[in-house]
């Protein structure tokens, strides 16, 4: 949203407490700040548990996966067969936290199962307040 004056605010809860989930949904409220906050659009709210068909919505979540791993990185490095070091060093040439690429495999793959302890849970309340 915007304030009065025209500056951006987002505003993001704690309620999935796990590092990848917060990298991500910051970089998507982000996108929707740069891409289409507008005098006439100047509050968006998103509900994470209706799928949203809108076109904003999608496109602020590719905005997101890329600025996080970029495309053509992910279409190079990443595999339907993926190993922790696999994910590690996709991470590391990214130049993001080993959770972003976790998270990321695993909704690209619908497998929520693996990677489970690489994800940060717990870690953004614990960095945010101490």
């Amino acid at each position: 949203m915007c304030r009065n004056d025209g500056a951006p605010i987002i505003a993001l809860t704690l309620r999935h407490d796990r590092l990848d989930n917060f990298w991500f949904t910051l970089m998507h409220e982000f996108a929707h700040v740069c891409c289409h906050l507008s005098p006439t659009t100047s509050v968006i709210l998103d509900d994470l548990d209706v799928n949203s068909s809108d076109g904003i919505e999608a496109e602020a979540d590719a905005f997101a996966r890329a600025a996080l791993i970029p495309d053509d990185l992910w279409s190079r490095k990443a595999a339907a067969e993926m190993s922790s070091e696999d994910i590690l060093e996709l991470a590391e040439e990214a130049g993001v936290h080993p959770a972003v690429a976790a998270g990321r495999w695993r909704w690209e793959h619908g497998d929520y199962r693996k990677f489970s302890r690489m994800l940060g849970r717990g870690e953004v309340r614990t960095s945010l307040l101490g």
